[in-house]
């Protein structure tokens, strides 16, 4: 029973290390978000003007690491997520060897514990759909460089260039909302997790 006790005891530094984690993912979102936001002026610019000579491609300097950036985040979530579930797993077991699911306090941590997983879950939902609309919206201005300027084509391109960086930019804004609410839930369940320890 002590054995069971002591690794309890680790499951708050844990639950801690996984509220910072989010933290990164959220320093790592909100970098990509300035770098699509960048990528978005250069093609609204783009639209504007009569071809490649009219755009400050200073801005376009962003454009291949938004990618990345999104990517290194849905990794650090994954990391984080399966950090977390460790924790929980042993918490439970914890919790069940010393019948403390019937205490109001314990079930009370256990309900959060799904709120930290569907936000988590969202968020890296929304991360692998921005990086995907990225993905596109990059293939997409190609494809519009490959095209006379102001034809038909190299318009319709353009077009769905911006539409996909908005696209990408809405997923990543998701994203870091739901990175949001997944560290304020296990930084709940981490400060009840202490008193069910201390109690």
């Amino acid at each position: 029973m002590e054995e069971w006790r002591e690794l309890a005891r680790t499951v708050p530094d844990t639950l801690l290390r996984v509220a910072k984690g989010t933290i990164g993912v959220l320093g790592a979102v909100d970098s990509a978000h300035q770098q699509l936001a960048a990528i978005v002026h250069v093609v609204r610019s783009l639209r504007r003007s009569d071809g490649l000579g009219a755009i400050n491609w200073d801005d376009a300097r962003h454009y291949p690491e938004a990618i990345p950036t999104l990517d290194d985040a849905r990794r650090e979530l994954v990391r984080i997520l399966e950090l977390y579930s460790v924790a929980k797993q042993v918490f439970v077991l914890y919790g069940t060897c010393l019948g403390a699911e019937v205490h109001p306090l314990w079930q009370t941590w256990a309900g959060h514990g799904g709120e930290t997983f569907g936000h988590g879950f969202r968020a890296l939902r929304s991360l692998r759909s921005a990086a995907s609309h990225a993905r596109a919206s990059r293939d997409a201005l190609l494809m519009a460089l490959s095209c006379p300027p102001r034809s038909p084509d190299w318009r319709d391109w353009i077009s769905a260039a911006l539409n996909l960086w908005r696209r990408a930019i809405w997923a990543g804004t998701k994203a870091s909302v739901a990175a949001r609410r997944m560290r304020d839930a296990v930084t709940v369940e981490l400060e009840e997790a202490w008193i069910v320890l201390h109690r």
